[in-house]
């Protein structure tokens, strides 16, 4: 139960209660902690997805980062401090057998990964999906320096060689081939 608490403004916070007791308290002015960042990194790394993907026929090229998990617990969470740290995201859950409902966490647009990976960069270890996130993060301020520059919508406006090399790069992270190779495995599998 979602009550205001009687020391704070009704607009500023809410206290969850259980027994009259208080168990935790949100107030709506909390940016994220260095913790839950980090904490956010870590399932980032572990359990999401970094990268640059072809849309519309392959003429436009999309930033995602998505998380994945079959914990509920887990993806409310990792909500919960992407709104803290002001990073808007997308939830979708589907069935997924034999495991049960899978929930995913998508980030896109250009603002929203800038955003996300900047704050998570200064701690993030090298790692080949630090790598990739460093690729994306380039690629998104590249397309939005231009935006400064044009009155028409970013999608029109051609891609650079850097930006292209970026694209080519992150499409060929070793990361990338071998999730590519365990998909072929599988299939093999299955014929």
């Amino acid at each position: 139960m979602l009550e205001t608490p009687r020391n704070a403004h009704p607009t500023n916070g809410t206290v969850e209660r259980l027994h009259g007791k208080v168990t935790a308290m949100h107030m709506d002015n909390q940016q994220a902690t260095p913790f839950e960042l980090g904490w956010l990194l870590g399932i980032i790394e572990g359990e999401g997805c970094i990268g640059l993907y072809p849309g519309s026929g392959g003429r436009v090229i999309h930033p995602l980062v998505r998380i994945t998990n079959t914990d509920q617990l887990l993806i409310a969470n990792a909500c919960r401090i992407l709104e803290k740290a002001g990073v808007g995201h997308h939830v979708r859950s589907s069935t997924f057998r034999p495991r049960g409902i899978r929930h995913d966490i998508s980030i896109g647009g250009f603002m929203r990964i800038r955003t996300l990976l900047r704050l998570l960069m200064p701690e993030w270890k090298p790692s080949d999906k630090r790598q990739r996130a460093e690729r994306v993060l380039q690629f998104c301020e590249s397309r939005l320096s231009k935006r400064a520059d044009i009155a028409s919508r970013l999608r029109k406006v051609p891609y650079c060689e850097k930006e292209l090399e970026l694209y080519r790069l992150d499409r060929e992270s070793p990361q990338r081939l071998m999730s590519n190779r365990r998909r072929t495995l599988q299939l093999r599998h299955l014929a």
